[in-house]
């Protein structure tokens, strides 16, 4: 799993909300950058300073809110997308 900005514990797949260039998209962890803008609970754009990656176990919980599948997780406004099997 990734850490981003010590808040934000979230697996390499997940979409999140950002600001890249001056365009909003959702984009998964894996391909987020530093400077790269994370849009936050406070509705203000924060700039991604750290990304760290864990290489071990972490619990993860999939949470389904209809009919957008947008929450904020660690105040980070993230995208819960069906995973196929």
């Amino acid at each position: 799993y990734y850490v981003i900005n010590f808040i934000l514990g979230i697996t390499y797949e997940h979409p999140v909300f950002i600001k890249r260039n001056g365009q909003y998209m959702f984009s998964q962890v894996k391909d987020l950058t530093r400077g790269d803008l994370l849009f936050n609970h406070s509705e203000e754009f924060i700039p991604i300073e750290t990304i760290q990656i864990i290489n071990e176990y972490m619990p993860t919980v999939s949470i389904d809110i209809e009919e957008d599948d947008v929450y904020f997780g660690s105040g980070i406004l993230v995208h819960n997308i069906e995973q196929t099997k």
